[in-house]
């Protein structure tokens, strides 16, 4: 749990495990860091209820990277902040809700596969530019691939290197204004 400003963290090749699925105050990582940057490397994430969750309040730069997230209620919480982060080559397997929701699009993701999710793979929440995206799979979801409620309108761009295929609903999913829905 992060929350000293200024604070460099480098954590390389951890496990955050059997952190208590469902309770609602455990995480594998939390930060609502006020400042400074955290590097996670290697590092794999089970067994909790958030693997990764970036707060709101969060101005701490995070790179995460070459990591595994497996059996959580959300691999992935990037809720909306005032910092870029980088998040790349990860794995997300079995969340029970998304593998990944997205409420600060202009972070940079690249290389990340989401699958075996009960809900959706990717939730993608924020309307506002989207920093680099590429690389991004998502297959096997009991919902959609890629639900975009709020974030990505026309105006953005849409090539962002996107792979869906058997989830359970569309592979791409814009409710909020129905300009794209692709089958699998």
């Amino acid at each position: 749990h992060g929350s000293n400003g200024g604070s460099v963290w480098e954590i390389d090749y951890v496990e955050f495990s059997e952190l208590g699925v469902g309770v609602t105050t455990y995480y594998g990582v939390y930060s609502a860091a006020t400042g400074g940057s955290v590097s996670f490397n290697g590092c794999s994430f089970y067994n909790s209820n958030y693997a990764v969750h970036l707060a709101t309040a969060n101005t701490l730069g995070v790179t995460l990277s070459n990591f595994v997230c497996y059996n959580n209620v959300d691999g992935l919480y990037v809720a909306a902040t005032s910092t870029t982060h980088s998040i790349s080559n990860g794995v997300i397997i079995k969340s029970s809700t998304s593998g990944v929701y997205v409420g600060d699009v202009s972070s940079s993701y690249s290389n990340i596969s989401v699958s075996s999710s009960t809900s959706y793979g990717w939730n993608l929440a924020e309307a506002a530019a989207k920093g680099t995206w590429s690389g991004l799979v998502s297959h096997s979801n009991t919902a959609q691939g890629f639900y975009i409620g709020n974030a990505l309108r026309p105006t953005n761009d849409w090539d962002f290197g996107l792979t869906t295929w058997r989830n359970g609903s569309y592979g791409l999913d814009d409710v909020a204004t129905t300009l794209v829905s692709l089958s699998n």
